[in-house]
């Protein structure tokens, strides 16, 4: 980026494919930072350094157009890690080949003056789950004779971007990791009358487009506030959390890992209810596991694959995109959310599990706040989500 003066921001790579690729691994080299990979406009995958960048597959036509969203996430500023903290892409290999087709890069600083030129459409809710990054721009009023104060914004049910208020860039938000789930909005760039929130979504919107100010800020993740109710039968559309195994419970806490890949609840019968994922996993702050008709659709089948940097340990890995069944952000309270993350490597105790057979028990290595084991869960309480003005 430092090369052609992108100091900060975002740059794009667009390249256009001379052969059609099926199922073939995009692997990149001194990545810095985070790269999101598009097929003609469609979402592939993501690759961040902090997980070692893995390789992301593409399936792709004669002359699709390849595009790489390359986010700069900030530079090390301490011991050796500065010596070459440049920010961009050293090379790009398509199955163990350098792609040898020319690339187009831009800069994308999101200054100020950009926001400001920016052209916005009218948009209505819900928002589209396509995971292509997108502004967002809604108008909100201080009402005459009443002085701006310190605010926070606070994103629920958003995934992953930038916030600005009347120009003014309030930083980075990125709900699923966090801890902090609110961004300081100081009084002074509030005024009195009509203000502006832009946001940049990298990944899904919430689903009513909707943000919240707050008096308060958020620092740490949502409240316990999801506990198993063990007089409720387990129905499909069941959350599924992790919560202290009991024996109060037991029938919303075994499964049964089948040959299919399906992990159903032991206790459940005509119809079966198997642990399940959503497409694409829109909320991870608020979870995204179920139980749901056993049906082996994708979001239903898992292995159970040994972990290499830990003897005894495995992770639940999503046969369809390769990705890890975890705890959100390490949280470790009963009914801590569950959500699907790229795999880490070496891996995480909150990507750690374990399945007992013969207690059909999956429990977490992720340490709760007793000794008792955190395992999966059937739960009854439904998140939920504020609503306080819509971006339109």
């Amino acid at each position: 980026m430092e090369a052609i003066n992108c100091p900060y921001g975002f740059l794009v790579y667009t390249t256009k494919l001379d052969a059609a690729v099926t199922a073939g691994d995009l692997t990149f080299k001194g990545l810095k930072d985070r790269a999101q990979v598009f097929v003609d406009g469609v979402l592939q995958g993501t690759s961040y350094r902090v997980n070692s960048a893995p390789p992301v597959t593409i399936t792709a036509k004669v002359g699709s157009i390849l595009t790489i969203l390359l986010e700069n996430m900030g530079r090390i500023n301490f011991s050796h890690g500065m010596d070459d903290e440049v920010k961009g892409i050293a090379a790009i290999t398509l199955g163990g080949k350098n792609i040898s087709n020319s690339w187009s890069t831009q800069c994308l600083p999101f200054s100020a003056t950009e926001i400001d030129a920016a052209t916005f459409t009218p948009a209505s809710a819900p928002a589209s789950t396509s995971g292509y990054p997108t502004l967002y721009k809604a108008t909100f009023t201080v009402p005459a004779g009443s002085a701006p104060s310190d605010t926070f914004l606070k994103m629920d049910g958003w995934t992953k971007g930038i916030a600005w208020i009347n120009g003014f860039n309030l930083g980075r938000y990125w709900q699923p990791v966090g801890p902090q789930q609110t961004l300081y909005v100081p009084a002074p760039r509030l005024t009195t009358g009509v203000n502006t929130l832009v946001v940049l979504e990298l990944g899904n919107a919430s689903s009513d487009l909707s943000t919240l100010f707050v008096e308060q800020p958020v620092l740490q993740k949502p409240p316990k506030n999801d506990v198993c109710d063990p007089t409720i039968g387990a129905k499909a559309g069941a959350n599924v959390r992790v919560v202290s195994e009991s024996p109060k419970t037991a029938h919303q806490q075994q499964w049964i890992m089948n040959g299919d890949g399906t992990i159903a609840l032991k206790s459940s019968a005509n119809p079966s209810l198997c642990f399940t994922i959503a497409n694409g996993c829109p909320h991870p702050s608020s979870g995204c596991a179920s139980v749901e008709t056993c049906a082996a659709t994708k979001g239903q089948v898992f292995d159970l694959k040994p972990d290499p940097s830990q003897a005894g340990s495995h992770r639940l890995v999503q046969r369809s995109n390769s990705q890890c069944v975890d705890i959100y952000s390490h949280d470790n309270f009963d009914g801590s959310p569950i959500d699907m993350w790229e795999c880490y490597g070496p891996g995480e105790s909150n990507q750690r599990w374990k399945y007992d057979a013969v207690m059909g028990h999956i429990s977490t290595e992720e340490g709760g706040e007793t000794s008792v084991p955190l395992v999966l869960t059937v739960c009854t309480a439904p998140p939920s989500l504020s609503t306080v003005h819509a971006l339109l």
